[in-house]
């Protein structure tokens, strides 16, 4: 089942497919709200997401909400990620529903009183760019495993691994390349194809 997994997402990746599942999202904002990391950005009237300018070397709130793919963005909104990425691992790796993650946003910031200009779009871009930054987290533990089946991961991104590692996605013994490298297996979810 792990080997089916790994090559699902492999597949995924090669034919450009992202697979979307149709799984409540139901307490993800209080997930969210439970998040101290969280909670101090929405105190201080950031944003959600924060956008890692490479420049500065410091973390921004985007004006629209959107965050761009990227690896140091992954490091950066882990806080955020980590809830969605365990959903995910319940659900065979299925990407979430954008309209659901959209409600859970849009719960956040209402019941923080977060006020931001035109907040359909901010939402929007949220949920959008976390369906995006999982997406990459996907490709990553393709490429992640791929690495360490062949023993050639270098551990160069130890902040990745550690997330990797954080939401169930590979096992500590696969990231020190003691086993065959293959991906943790997934429960089965039934009505998932």
């Amino acid at each position: 089942m792990a080997e089916e997994a790994a090559a699902e997402v492999a597949k995924d990746k090669k034919v450009g497919r992202c697979r979307v599942g149709n799984y409540a999202l139901d307490g993800l904002s209080v997930a969210w709200e439970n998040t101290q990391q969280i909670r101090q950005r929405l105190r201080a009237k950031q944003a959600l997401l924060l956008q890692h300018d490479m420049k500065l070397e410091v973390d921004v709130a985007p004006a629209t909400g959107h965050v761009c793919k990227s690896i140091s963005n992954l490091r950066t909104n882990r806080c955020v990620l980590t809830p969605v990425l365990h959903l995910m691992r319940q659900h065979a790796l299925l990407l979430p529903n954008l309209d659901r993650l959209i409600d859970q946003i849009r719960q956040l910031y209402e019941e923080n009183r977060v006020q931001v200009k035109n907040p359909g779009d901010v939402y929007y871009h949220n949920a959008w760019s976390i369906r995006g930054l999982t997406s990459l987290l996907k490709g990553e533990l393709a490429r992640v495993t791929a690495e360490v089946q062949q023993g050639k991961y270098s551990r160069k991104d130890q902040a990745l691994m550690e997330l990797l590692l954080d939401v169930g996605f590979m096992e500590p013994d696969q990231a020190d390349g003691n086993d065959d490298g293959r991906a943790v297996p997934e429960p089965e979810v039934p009505g998932h194809d």
